[in-house]
């Protein structure tokens, strides 16, 4: 016991070989009423289960939020490469090329943003910030551009842009929904 204090004993439980495990009548557990148990043997794997539930979902969600940053990312870098195609050959100005470059710049301190599921301490010059990154499924958009990384096409730009709003969110959204609520209707099955 510490500082001092005792833990009161529960009535009904004596030394032996229970030591205050179980009820001398054997009915009540750790000294709790049936209705007690009951509440505690409900609300327990109700709350752990939804706890595991929404770590997953919010692992989703912020993983579907990298993915997205990623792309935009992306897509702004096929941009930049246009203008400066366009700057090569004197149809852009130098302004618009800074601008795309400050743009891309911004999205990947968003993507980085995004990615970071957990992190702590600042990056300064005597400092580290430490940070775990979720590392995002590639997409189709992530997927051409590695592929227009190795090969020059004309009109893979076109087709970036176009995959880019054909992903279907909706899908995945009801899905996790639906598994969501059958598997609460399911406890709730087995609970009662």
């Amino acid at each position: 016991c510490c500082c001092g204090f005792r833990k009161p004993r529960s009535p009904g439980v004596g030394p032996g070989p229970s030591s205050g495990i179980l009820a001398a009548s054997g009915d009540a557990f750790f000294g709790m009423s049936p209705e007690d148990q009951d509440r505690i043997f409900f609300w327990q794997p109700l709350l752990g289960s939804s706890l595991i539930i929404f770590s997953i979902g919010y692992l989703f969600v912020s993983s579907r939020k990298a993915s997205d940053a990623r792309d935009a990312r992306l897509l702004k870098e096929v941009d930049l490469d246009e203008i400066r195609s366009a700057r090569l050959a004197g149809k852009a100005g130098e302004d618009e090329v800074l601008a795309l470059e400050e743009d891309v710049a911004t999205l990947c301190v968003a993507e980085m943003a995004a990615a970071e599921l957990l992190g702590w301490g600042e990056d300064t010059a005597t400092t580290r910030r430490s940070s775990f990154f979720l590392r995002t499924p590639p997409s189709e958009v992530s997927r051409a551009a590695a592929a227009r990384k190795g090969k020059k096409a004309t009109g893979l730009d076109a087709e970036l842009r176009d995959v880019a709003y054909q992903s279907d969110d909706w899908t995945t959204i009801v899905l996790f929904l639906v598994g969501f609520f059958a598997l609460l209707w399911l406890l709730l099955v087995i609970a009662t």
